[in-house]
């Protein structure tokens, strides 16, 4: 599922940290990462330089919002 970005576990943040320094040295590239937890551990599922849009048949969806303020600013640079 879709998280808000206060949603996201710690742990998880910790997890992708060097993860996500690793993929910024190749600088320029809007990404997305998926990750399962199995209840114990975070695992990797993927990675993706053309991330799939989030659901925007929600009314009023804040991460759609959230997503495209990111996505237009990265286009801007």
């Amino acid at each position: 599922r879709e998280m808000k970005v206060e949603e996201v576990p710690t742990s998880l943040l910790e997890f992708a940290k060097p993860i996500c320094e690793i993929y910024n040295r190749l600088g320029g590239i809007f990404y997305s990462i998926d990750f399962m937890f199995d209840g114990n551990k975070w695992y990797l599922i993927e990675m993706n330089e053309m991330p799939g849009l989030p659901d925007l048949t929600v009314k009023e969806n804040r991460s759609a919002k959230y997503f495209f303020e990111k996505l237009a600013a990265f286009l801007q640079k």
